[in-house]
């Protein structure tokens, strides 16, 4: 059985005021580079012990290099001064929380300030962990269609995965310069109802300008959580049910304006970090390690590894030590939240 760990709630010093979370969950960006050596520089990760290997380039990039499919380096010539691109997935922006020698602030920053570099995606995530609201709710009103949109274009996607039903709201096209996806998180990784609390996130896409004009006003000081609001206000509202057809002239329904007053409190984006279990520290063991292990086994015996390991004082980090911990007390799941 999977059991969730309240994690510590500190980032860096940064004090965050909101009941809710929002996180940085996607970010495509593109510039100008030469080696893909300077690109793992920009993002911070050149001491990271990371390794990137090969893949194949998307788009009209020719070249292109990948950690773990989750962040995507793309040039389109190699060895000279030329356009680039990177994609950093949400697994992928929690490995720049983790490893990289820059917030993911930090980096919106940089490519901001400088010229032919910009955000041409970035998704907004925000996480509400709450027995007193449910997905279920906005189900509900988005099928007696008691909510305002922009966009024309709504749907909803229900599915069942071993006996767990998930459900996705959907607002706009996936190819809009703004899609709103609302989903029950809980669902998609794999708990039960009775394994933790509702778990829904509410995700905001952003392209093209509306990716660069979130971005430029995040650096000139605009307070996150009413960046943020404000799309969801101006893109999307759940109004309390009448008959009324003309819905803008509707009160916001008390559940949905809860969640926005928690919102306009927020200073700053939430570091999340990754989500660590055993599968993962094995992957990184196996994967980016094993063939120095062999190496290492094949020359010298096992008591000789452990000797070694044993002289050079290694101390654990703090995940490292949770995963210990949690492996003492039989838990076998956790989330390594905000570091």
């Amino acid at each position: 059985m999977k059991n969730f760990i309240e994690t510590p709630t500190t980032n860096r010093g940064v004090e965050n005021t909101s009941k809710y979370p929002v996180i940085i969950d996607w970010l495509t960006l593109s510039g100008h580079f030469t080696t893909f050596q300077e690109m793992i520089r920009f993002l911070g990760l050149e001491n990271s012990g990371l390794t990137f290997e090969e893949t194949s380039p998307k788009w009209f990039y020719k070249y292109a290099m990948t950690y773990n499919n989750e962040i995507i380096l793309m040039l389109c010539q190699k060895d000279d001064y030329t356009m680039a691109a990177v994609n950093i997935s949400g697994r992928g922006c929690r490995t720049i929380e983790s490893f990289s020698d820059f917030s993911l602030f930090d980096l919106i920053c940089k490519i901001v300030s400088l010229d032919n570099f910009k955000v041409s995606r970035i998704d907004i995530a925000m996480d509400i962990m709450d027995n007193s609201f449910s997905i279920s709710s906005l189900v509900s009103a988005t099928r007696k269609g008691n909510f305002t949109c922009r966009s024309k274009f709504y749907n909803i996607m229900e599915s069942s995965d071993d006996g767990i039903q998930g459900t996705s709201l959907y607002f706009g096209k996936q190819n809009s310069n703004c899609f709103i996806n609302i989903y029950d998180k809980r669902a998609e990784r794999g708990f039960k109802p009775e394994e933790m609390p509702n778990w829904t996130r509410i995700e905001v896409r952003l392209r093209h300008e509306d990716a660069v004009g979130f971005c430029e006003r995040l650096v000139s000081g605009y307070d996150v959580g009413r960046l943020y609001c404000g799309v969801i206000n101006n893109y999307l509202r759940f109004v309390v049910n009448s008959s009324d057809t003309n819905k803008s002239r509707l009160k916001t329904a008390p559940y949905w304006q809860k969640i926005l007053l928690h919102t306009e409190k927020i200073k700053v984006f939430d570091s999340v970090g990754v989500e660590y279990d055993y599968s993962k520290f094995e992957e990184y063991l196996f994967n980016t390690c094993g063939s120095t292990i062999i190496t290492y086994l094949k020359t010298h015996t096992v008591d000789e590894f452990i000797n070694e390991l044993s002289m050079r004082n290694i101390k654990l980090n703090k995940r490292q030590q949770i995963l210990v911990d949690n492996y003492i007390n039989g838990i076998d799941y956790m989330f390594l939240e905000k570091f």
